[in-house]
């Protein structure tokens, strides 16, 4: 299920309303990657809501390092989830006869020592 606009607008809202609450700098706080992102229903899904979450936090003038430094934090979660989608996908499965042929190798071996 791919997230819609609006529920990446209201994530991304509901972010900064938890992670701004309090901070009384002088600067635009930046919402964090993470929390925008969590909950997230799968890899697609938080790689868009990290998109619209960059968007907004450019638009909304934040630090550029502050920016870069959640990208990339975000960045890594959103590939953590496509791996584990992926692995997920792959299952259990058959490993093949990677391990039979092994195995009558090391058997024959065993026979030949001396």
């Amino acid at each position: 299920m791919k997230a819609s606009d609006s529920q990446i607008r209201q994530e991304i809202k509901e972010a900064e309303s938890r992670e701004c609450a309090g901070q009384g700098s002088g600067r635009p706080a930046v919402p964090s990657a993470l929390e925008v992102i969590r909950g997230a229903a799968s890899s697609e899904d938080a790689f868009a809501l990290l998109q619209g979450w960059a968007q907004s936090v450019a638009a909304g003038g934040g630090e550029l390092f502050d920016v870069e430094q959640e990208m990339q934090k975000g960045g890594f979660e959103v590939l953590r989830l496509l791996l584990d989608e992926h692995i997920r996908s792959r299952g259990v499965g058959d490993i093949g006869s990677a391990v039979v042929v092994a195995e009558k190798k090391k058997a024959r071996r065993r026979g030949g020592q001396r």
